[in-house]
């Protein structure tokens, strides 16, 4: 079959603009063709990223490798028919790869002669937060902040074992970093790929009382809100897009305990730092009741009635 030049894997992280990345690659498939650039519709179906093959890459997932290597197949066709220099696969999902020996089997039968891993980090407390106000929107399960806070990630394992399958770009997720300040116009530039100009794609972390909602939500086990109707709502009202205080000693002791930023440092130097001692702690007591008028225009079926009855605990979850 004919083989690419260079495979560009790009492997995440979570809330590191990859949704931003993922929809410039699948909305201009011939604007990247025309530049010798091939982003395979095998391993995504509809989707805008190859979450579908990543997936299949894990064995806890999928413990045969029928589709795995269904998928390959189609991949191999695909990359066969184009024949272009650059292929390029992209999806966070990668990232939580514990067994490589599928991942191995997709770049060797690619086959091309140079590998590049891409990723993208937020730093810890700042990925925590990301992940947390993510997880809560679009998961049912109750969990408070100090669940991600205190969160051990195996990064010095991560970055071995990518390291193995071909040569990593790392780069800390941060406007003052990336090239002109956006993931999309730095992965360009890095790779010397044209950007055309385009919307920039909006994928809002919620915040303020529909956060707490929302947890409540997941406490009691309800499902009035969803990420869609939270979506709407965060993109509508700025204040549900905030994040929440955190005192700045418990962020710091947090970093201090956690060796993610001092592992990752080492590779891309020290990250930029956040802090959340100007925002405002949740729950939001002076408007709530607002609030709930709000979520309700969006979502009549919310019934925010019950909400009260968390006011007292819910400060601890946060």
């Amino acid at each position: 079959m004919s083989k690419p030049k260079r495979l560009i894997l790009h492997i995440g992280r979570h809330k590191s603009g990859t949704s931003s990345l993922q929809h410039f690659l699948s909305q201009n498939g011939e604007r990247l063709s025309s530049q010798g650039i091939l982003f395979p519709l095998a391993g995504r179906q509809s989707s805008i990223a190859h979450h579908r093959l990543a997936k299949t890459c894990r064995k806890s997932v999928f413990k045969s490798s029928d589709e795995f290597t269904k998928i390959v197949k189609a991949l191999q066709a695909e990359i066969s028919t184009h024949n272009h220099d650059v292929t390029i696969i992209s999806s966070e999902s990668f990232q939580d790869i514990s067994n490589f020996g599928r991942v191995r089997e997709l770049i060797k039968s690619i086959g091309a002669d140079q590998v590049d891993i891409v990723c993208y980090f937020r730093e810890y407390a700042d990925y925590m937060m990301a992940c947390f106000r993510q997880a809560t929107q679009n998961q049912t399960r109750f969990r408070t902040f100090d669940n991600f806070l205190t969160h051990r990630y195996p990064i010095k394992r991560f970055l071995r074992e990518w390291g193995r399958l071909g040569r990593l770009h790392l780069k800390w997720f941060h406007p003052n970093i990336l090239t002109g300040g956006d993931v999309v116009v730095d992965f360009c530039t890095e790779f010397g790929i044209e950007k055309p100009e385009q919307k920039t794609w909006r994928n809002p972390s919620v915040g303020g009382n529909i956060l707490f909602f929302k947890i409540a939500q997941n406490l009691m086990h309800g499902s009035a809100l969803n990420y869609n109707n939270l979506s709407e709502l965060a993109l509508a009202h700025e204040h549900f897009r905030r994040p929440f205080f955190v005192p700045s000693l418990r962020v710091d002791r947090a970093r201090l305990t956690n060796p993610y930023n001092r592992v990752l440092s080492a590779h891309m130097g020290k990250p930029p730092l956040k802090y959340w001692d100007d925002f405002d702690p949740l729950p939001d007591f002076p408007n709530i009741e607002a609030d709930i008028e709000r979520v309700k225009e969006v979502c009549p079926e919310f019934d925010g009635s019950e909400i009260f009855g968390f006011l007292k605990d819910a400060a601890r979850w946060f």
